[in-house]
């Protein structure tokens, strides 16, 4: 069981393997997810302290409840975090 290619289509946004097992392609992909989803948090932050640093809080907690779904409580504390690393 071995993968022989990886690459990414950044344009469709899709992960391309070449694999010689469905088990190895299945512990791919969950480790391209765990890395998606961190990678997203990261890119969260970053654009949510770009919008603090130019003193735009309201569209950082809109921007935080927008793409996470969460209480407008929850975006004003998780903003706040971010204001107290600043």
């Amino acid at each position: 069981m071995k993968i022989k290619l990886v690459t990414y289509d950044y344009e469709a946004n899709q992960l391309l393997v070449s694999v010689e097992s469905r088990l190895d392609l299945d512990k791919l992909m969950d480790m391209f997810q765990k890395f998606i989803a961190e990678d997203g948090i990261r890119t969260l932050d970053f654009s949510l302290s770009t919008l603090i640093s130019a003193g735009r809080i309201i569209d950082a907690i809109k921007l935080h409840r927008e793409r996470t779904g969460s209480s407008l409580l929850a975006a004003k504390n998780y903003v706040d975090s971010l204001r107290g690393r600043s």
